[in-house]
């Protein structure tokens, strides 16, 4: 008998506005509760005695999504940072939500004066149900409920073939087009539902699917890496730059292995964030040979260079900074054993890749060009700005570690002998 999926969990954040708008917040939770979504709700689940603050952090947590229920009130203590006292303490503060990364967290409109919604800045880019107007709150009611039960209202149709596919030249038909990874492995065509089921996983707290996940991404990446490789030995001819398409392609098939990782890092769960050991994987993917020609054989590098990157923004991003330093001075080793160091001194993946010309400008302008390429990093960062924000602050991070090392190694002189080189 298969057995029966749990119901997804569901806080309810909100302000003691007025007792109708308690009464309000509570007829919401009933027909939640109603409609399959447990709902952990102050008014049934704290009692007296109990901490409040302690109840809101654990909710928060234990939760799958977070509903804010936005009214003025809540909007002004939500941007004020007023928490933590009291029943205030039920208000989800920016902060908080940097915390804990974005994805968790969904907007409710309650009121929506002159007609434009009233939202916490920290989630004002969001997407929001609004509950506020009578005249369509059924409807989106339903919408809330697809989205928490992780149903499509409008399931996606499937890829059609291409209508002009005969009339194109035996090359172009022939080649593999590495840009549609459904001709790879229809079960990683979509990288940002492929992040998407990453986070529903973690929810799930299911590490026996999580292990499988992996373990499947990880040999399609592998497999992907080496089909594209020998696709561009093949033309006898190489890429010549970050524009060139040949090699956008090669980089769009470590997005798969690297949301993954970032889908486990912004849970925030000790399970599925520690994604220490995946840097090693991508450096050394399986059967790949460092003979030939450099721009191909050194490839592996480039994909580690976005994932220390992104694994940093994303860290600093959502709040854990203890993972930065831990992150950067953790030891790699080669398969054969071998040790090339800690992860901020490998020249080859921070910055200075092989495959470009050893030009650190290059570099930086693909870490620029991400946020558009990458669609699905607009699951963990608001905007552009937000995303660089948090990439430069990473950055930040690591001069200062070498600024720490170079102090304790070699006081002064250590901070000379760079100046000169």
């Amino acid at each position: 008998m298969a057995e029966k999926p749990r119901p997804p969990k569901v806080f309810l954040s909100y302000s003691y506005d007025s007792t109708d708008h308690k009464i309000w917040v509570s007829e919401l939770a009933k027909k939640l509760r109603e409609n399959g979504i447990d709902v952990i709700f102050d008014q049934w689940d704290l009692g007296y005695g109990d901490d409040i603050p302690k109840f809101m952090e654990r909710s928060v947590v234990d939760a799958d999504r977070v509903l804010m229920i936005c009214t003025e009130q809540y909007v002004h203590k939500a941007d004020e940072g007023v928490g933590g006292v009291g029943y205030e303490a039920m208000i989800v503060t920016g902060e908080l939500v940097r915390d804990l990364g974005t994805a968790k967290f969904i907007p409710i409109v309650k009121q929506s004066p002159g007609g434009e919604p009233l939202l916490p800045r920290s989630v004002s880019t969001r997407k929001y149900v609004d509950l506020g107007n009578e005249a369509n709150f059924e409807e989106n009611f339903q919408a809330l409920l697809a989205a928490l039960h992780q149903v499509p209202l409008s399931p996606k149709p499937p890829l059609g073939s291409n209508p002009f596919a005969q009339r194109m030249s035996p090359s172009q038909t022939t080649s593999k087009d590495f840009s549609d990874l459904s001709t790879i492995s229809p079960n990683f065509a979509n990288v940002e539902e492929l992040f998407k089921d990453a986070l529903a996983i973690v929810r799930e707290r299911d590490l026996v699917r999580w292990r499988k996940l992996v373990k499947d991404t990880r040999e399609f990446t592998s497999r992907a890496l080496l089909e594209w490789r020998v696709a561009q030995e093949a033309t006898q001819s190489h890429f010549v730059g970050l524009n060139d398409d040949r090699f956008k392609q090669g980089l769009s098939l470590y997005g798969s292995i690297i949301s993954l990782a970032l889908a486990g890092l912004v849970s925030g769960h000790s399970k599925f964030s520690n994604q220490f050991a995946l840097l090693e994987d991508i450096l050394f993917p399986r059967s790949w040979d460092r003979a030939g020609f450099v721009a191909l054989a050194d490839f592996p590098c480039v994909g580690t260079f976005i994932y220390q990157a992104l694994h940093g923004a994303v860290s600093v991003h959502t709040g854990h900074l203890h993972v930065v330093p831990q992150f950067i001075r953790m030891h790699v080793d080669t398969p054969f054993g071998a040790s090339l160091g800690q992860v901020w001194r490998i020249h080859d993946i921070m910055g200075f890749l092989n495959s470009l010309g050893r030009n650190s400008k290059h570099s930086w302008d693909i870490l620029l060009s991400l946020f558009e390429d990458w669609p699905w990093l607009h699951n963990i960062f608001s905007d552009k700005d937000e995303y660089l924000t948090a990439l430069t602050a990473y950055y930040m991070t690591l001069n200062i570690n070498e600024y720490c090392y170079l102090l304790k190694e070699g006081g002064e002189s250590g901070l000379e002998d760079v100046s000169r080189q």
